[in-house]
């Protein structure tokens, strides 16, 4: 692999509102410069390599063949060159993936698995994260810190994170998803939520040393790594589920952009989640692509938070989507025990509620996740509103007509919507109310015309389209304008 192709990356990761910052070759390759590296070798570590370049190794891993260190710049293309090496990547750092309830427990169905007595009891999930905090709705079965002496959580985010997955199901607070998940803290990003990728690997490792069953990644890096992938493939391989925030790298105007996953995400290996909002429409933030797998709850997400005056927090993202697929996959671990991961992941992705086009696609992979047993009992599959409420003027006189305009088409293919019912209330200044009902005509579009009387309330006129069809969501426009 040329050298050029890794080290002119950036090296900054986020979780969920991943910014990453490019440095250049020539300010990481001054002249005596050591660099920090992550060293995959094509079969066993061979210690020496490094050696040979006057470098030092820091790190080495029990099941994966790698170590990161220090090696000089001027030859780290000799190390790529050695015949035992297999890549030689710049570490990079990760940051956390995510902020945004009780809502989310609601839309994946998690209490019907509860009353069938499936919690997430005796399956083990490691959350590679911030830590986690003691909290009286969390019950933390170990952990371990890559960064420090304590895995206890001094930045929110995978306290959070865990309240999600497995918050108890007490009288008070919160509930996750598998209340009964035995929640395991790996710690490896400080208290800004920012880390070095060699101690995602680590957390990694250890949790494939501990026989984990699912591990939770809320966090992702922008650019190809190759010890990342070693990492998950291995974990998958060894019978562990991987799960990982897809990002927060869609805007607005991004959001024609097929192609924007973060990775470990975008690896097979791994279980790539996106984000709904309350209406299961798509997250306006939500990374979207053909990795995409399944979709979760990603808006307003009230779950448990460090601080002890507010111990609960509400924040949003794919880091909130990431958990509640965790949290599914430990239901069904409990509810099929002995099958593999791989039956486990096809099940998940099969007892979806399909969102947007029909089957998978790049805004919501199969759809959203919903707790076992459920896709018999979960309404078919409906499609999304886009639509535009418009009038012909912005101010109108006493006694003139006020023309309004809804033009509805599918919001993913774009195509119009004949048929559809639009209700049209008009409010007065004074609180008079006029509703009329009208169709959409085969350009998608429904006009009507209400008349002001000459003795009408100036003032501000409040104008509602509520548009319905069966096979899409409701949805409701609201548009002001001004009598005079």
């Amino acid at each position: 692999m040329p050298v050029s192709k890794y080290w002119r990356k950036s090296v900054l990761v986020a979780l969920s509102f991943l910014l990453a910052f490019p440095i250049t070759a020539d300010q990481v390759r001054a002249k005596g410069k050591m660099e920090n590296v992550i060293v995959t070798f094509k079969e066993d570590v061979h210690k020496k390599a490094i050696t040979e370049v006057n470098g030092k190794i820091e790190q080495s891993y029990e099941h994966i063949p790698a170590v990161s260190g220090k090696v000089p710049a001027s030859r780290v293309a000799e190390l790529e060159h050695n015949d035992e090496v297999k890549s030689v990547e710049p570490d990079q750092q990760a940051e956390i993936s995510g902020q945004t309830v009780s809502w989310g427990i609601v839309k994946v169905k998690a209490s019907t698995s509860w009353k069938s007595g499936d919690t997430g009891k005796g399956v083990k999930i490691a959350i590679i994260d911030t830590g986690i905090a003691k909290h009286a709705d969390l019950s933390i079965a170990g952990g371990v810190s890559m960064i420090s002496s304590s895995y206890n959580d001094n930045n929110g985010h995978g306290t959070h994170v865990a309240g999600i997955i497995g918050a108890k199901n007490n009288s008070f607070g919160v509930v996750g998803v598998a209340p009964g998940a035995s929640l395991y803290a790996v710690k490896v990003l400080d208290s800004k939520g920012k880390g070095d990728l060699e101690d995602v690997i680590k957390g990694i490792d250890w949790s494939i040393a501990h026989k984990m069953n699912i591990i939770n990644l809320s966090l992702g890096v922008k650019d190809y790594s190759p010890a990342l992938k070693q990492a998950v493939d291995k974990a998958y391989k060894a019978g562990i589920l991987v799960v990982a925030a897809a990002g927060n790298n869609s805007t607005s105007k991004t959001k024609s952009t097929t192609d924007n996953i973060d990775y470990p995400a975008k690896y097979a290996s791994v279980i790539a989640v996106g984000g709904t909002d309350e209406n299961n429409d798509h997250a306006p933030f939500s990374s979207i692509g053909k990795e995409l797998e399944v979709s979760a709850p990603a808006i307003d997400i009230l779950s448990t938070y460090i601080s002890k005056a507010h111990p609960y927090a509400r924040m949003d993202g794919t880091s909130m989507a990431a958990p509640f697929a965790s949290g599914a996959l430990a239901l069904l671990i409990q509810k099929y025990p002995g099958k593999s991961a791989a039956w486990i992941r096809s099940k998940l992705d099969s007892s979806v509620h399909d969102l947007g086009p029909k089957g998978r696609d790049v805004y919501f992979g199969y759809g959203l996740v919903q707790a076992p047993g459920l896709a018999a009992s979960v309404s078919s599959a409906k499609s999304s509103f886009q639509a535009s409420l418009t009038t012909d003027h912005s101010t109108y006189k006493k006694g003139s007509s006020i023309q309004i305009t809804e033009k509805v088409f599918n919001q993913f293919s774009k195509k119009a919507i004949p048929g559809a019912t639009v209700k049209l209330t008009l409010k007065t200044a004074k609180g008079v109310v006029k509703t009329v009902t009208v169709k959409t005509n085969t350009k998608g579009t429904a006009t009507y015309k209400f008349s002001t009387a000459s003795q009408s309330y100036r003032g501000t006129y409040t104008i509602s389209a509520t548009v319905s069809k069966s096979g899409y969501y409701t949805r409701t426009q609201f548009k002001t304008v001004k009598v005079e």
